[in-house]
């Protein structure tokens, strides 16, 4: 369970709750590490920490959203870097035997 015990803009329990839409003891019990936040929250939660951060861009100024990042490897890299990583881990297992 991830804490979250930096808020935001230096908001109170009660204002983030009321921003993200859950109760306070929601927002004290993921403080304490007791309970996770649902997806739809946290990606709330996230973009709040960004906005606070200066890490979105502003839509009323004009500023463009970032550009997309190019798509990732295809599965059969990925797969052959798994593999030679298992063959290392094998290595490296045997040789601390």
């Amino acid at each position: 369970m991830a804490r979250y015990n930096n808020r935001p803009l230096g908001l109170s329990q009660t204002e983030l709750a009321d921003w993200l839409g859950v109760g306070r003891s929601t927002i004290s019990a993921v403080e304490q590490a007791r309970r996770s936040l649902s997806l739809g929250v946290s990606v709330q939660y996230i973009r709040l920490r960004l906005a606070a951060e200066g890490l979105v861009p502003d839509a009323a100024a004009g500023l463009p959203p970032p550009p997309v990042p190019p798509p990732g490897p295809g599965a059969a890299p990925l797969q052959q870097r798994l593999a030679e990583c298992r063959y290392q881990l094998t290595n490296l297992d045997f040789r601390l035997r």
